[in-house]
């Protein structure tokens, strides 16, 4: 009950941070398609932190409630099915396409790219220099392409710690039955769980 608590303060604290609007949601809690041009204004660096945080404050919110209604097994069901879907209609409110990937992704969907690949490979790098990771920035003629790192705190190991010593029976059955294939645990803190992708075009 303390960490159901303590998880919701933190993301509460992190919805309220990114100035997230409950007014972007239907009522079965998908935010509409109505972009928001609240970043436009910004550099391509800025303005996709931007989006990736409200996209992150969105989904931070959900994952609260299904802690809430079922456990941490909530969580993990939650972003079965949900996770995604909530990425890509943020992406249509924002008018940019946004994702997470990693290397030892949980979902199929969610593994990186050659290009992403890259930016972990050299985030990685600097983590092991204990350097402060900052994120990228790519262009092409017509799409800037941003990365930013998603490192792992304290609460993200109930699902993606150590098997043994951080992830409880039940949450790692439920993580086996939705994720046979599962390469996203073993994890410690402040390690590199994945990145977020944002792609804005140009001239907007």
């Amino acid at each position: 009950m303390k960490k159901t608590i303590l998880l919701f303060s933190i993301l509460s604290l992190v919805i309220f941070l990114t100035n997230c609007d409950s007014t972007t949601e239907k009522k079965k809690g998908i935010p509409t398609a109505t972009t928001d041009t609240s970043s436009q204004l910004k550099n391509p660096l800025e303005a996709g932190q931007e989006m990736a945080m409200k996209t992150k404050a969105v989904l931070g919110k959900y994952l609260v409630t299904a802690i809430q209604d079922k456990g941490t097994e909530g969580a993990i069901e939650f972003c079965s099915t949900r996770a995604i879907q909530i990425t890509d209609s943020m992406s249509k409110v924002l008018g940019s396409r946004l994702k997470r990937v990693a290397v030892r992704n949980r979902n199929p969907l969610n593994l990186a790219s050659a290009n992403e690949l890259s930016y972990i490979q050299e985030i990685n790098a600097s983590l092991a220099r204990n350097e402060k990771p900052k994120p990228q920035l790519k262009e092409t003629t017509e799409i800037y392409t941003a990365y930013y790192p998603i490192l792992t705190e304290q609460l993200c190991l109930q699902c993606h710690g150590d098997i043994k010593a951080d992830i409880k029976p039940a949450t790692l059955s439920t993580i086996n039955r939705l994720y046979p294939g599962d390469k996203a645990t073993g994890y410690k803190l402040n390690e590199l769980r994945g990145i977020w992708v944002v792609e804005m075009k140009k001239g907007k």
